[in-house]
């Protein structure tokens, strides 16, 4: 949000912390998908010096979800396409880790992990054969 200079020295370039509660000054984009109500606005976050794109995903209930993307040329319909995407190789990873044994590995290194998944994988495929 930009401010405009109101008295002596360098004007201020933002307006300050960014208010989640009162959606009121970000750009609605109306009822987009499964009655979600979906917000989003450019924010500057000093911590990283740059300016992120922030989307607000808001249910019938009022739950909100937070999803940012550094690419500002991105529409908010790519960052939650984006996301969705993320979080479902997330999820295959997470089950092929669970199916494949990769999670009870005693090693820390990489190459005691590689060589677990090595030994693990073929045992996990001949187990799944025999059981069908």
């Amino acid at each position: 949000m930009k401010v405009i200079n109101q008295g002596k020295g360098r004007p201020k370039r933002y307006a300050g912390r960014v208010d989640y509660e009162d959606l009121s000054s970000w750009e609605l984009h109306g009822v987009v998908r499964d009655g979600f109500k979906i917000y989003s606005r450019i924010v500057n976050y000093p911590a990283w010096g740059r300016d992120l794109l922030i989307v607000i995903k808001v249910d019938r209930s009022g739950h909100r979800r937070i999803l940012c993307s550094t690419d500002l040329t991105f529409s908010m319909t790519q960052v939650l396409e984006l996301y969705e995407l993320r979080f479902q190789i997330e999820f295959l990873f997470r089950d092929a880790k669970q199916h494949t044994g990769l999670g009870h590995a005693q090693t820390l290194d990489s190459y005691g992990q590689e060589h677990f998944a090595m030994c693990a994988q073929p045992t996990s495929i001949r187990s799944k054969i025999t059981r069908a």
